[in-house]
């Protein structure tokens, strides 16, 4: 789910989004979630809630995993994140489901509901500051509502406590983006808050990962079954 809300043709990044994201056919044993406070695969949530969006964000609208109702690209953009494979929500509205290949091996990163906001060049000098840019998504916390990540039908249990607040990031907007920013934009700095989840690679073959979130009277719901595979090509 994604929110944007602008001051002066669309200097001002407010983003939420919240994902639905599929999980795996495996025995519970086998299912594990990263808990808050780890590093799964050597980054914190923190810093993995900046590489999302370094994904989601430049990818034009497209290749847009956001707007993806298929599942078709789904491994856009992946290849640069190594060992993490990032799964996107939607704009809000009908259900989405997405259908999609993933590398054996990965771990699975997204958001169930998250914010973003990000200073653009045209930004007074007081609003270029990691404070200001905090203060301008402080509410997503207490706004949020109703979350909920099913994997393999097996409910994640409190979901509200893998809530993050990003390390400071940059990233640069391609032409086409979906801000409808101009082409090379550089959006610095931005930070994101939000409630992530990390789940270590599923065993090949089928998984099906649910999740469902509320911000207001905006709701996302996304479906991801996913094929986990030796080999994919992206």
């Amino acid at each position: 789910m994604t929110h944007v809300v602008s001051k002066r043709r669309k200097p001002k990044l407010f983003v939420l989004v919240t994902v639905l994201v599929a999980a795996i056919a495996v025995p519970a044993a086998a299912l594990f979630v990263y808990p808050p406070g780890t590093r799964p695969n050597g980054k914190t949530y923190s810093m993995h809630a900046a590489d999302w969006w370094k994904w989601a964000a430049t990818q034009p609208v497209s290749e847009s995993a956001i707007l993806d109702t298929t599942g078709e690209n789904c491994a856009v953009g992946q290849a640069r994140f190594g060992l993490n494979w990032y799964l996107a929500g939607t704009f809000g509205g009908d259900p989405v489901i997405r259908s999609c290949s993933v590398p054996f091996g990965r771990t699975l990163i997204f958001p169930v509901v998250n914010a973003i906001s990000g200073a653009f060049p045209t930004d007074p000098p007081a609003e270029k500051t990691v404070a200001f840019q905090r203060s301008v998504i402080a509410g997503t916390r207490d706004a949020a509502q109703n979350l909920e990540v099913e994997i393999d039908g097996k409910p994640v249990a409190d979901v509200e406590r893998f809530y993050e607040e990003s390390v400071p990031f940059s990233f640069r907007l391609p032409a086409d983006n979906i801000f409808g920013a101009p082409a090379g934009t550089l959006v610095s700095p931005a930070v994101d808050n939000g409630f992530y989840l990390a789940v270590a690679p599923l065993g090949l073959g089928d998984h099906t990962i649910h999740i469902h979130g509320e911000l207001g009277d905006q709701v996302v719901d996304v479906t991801y079954n996913l094929k986990v595979r030796f080999l994919v090509r992206f």
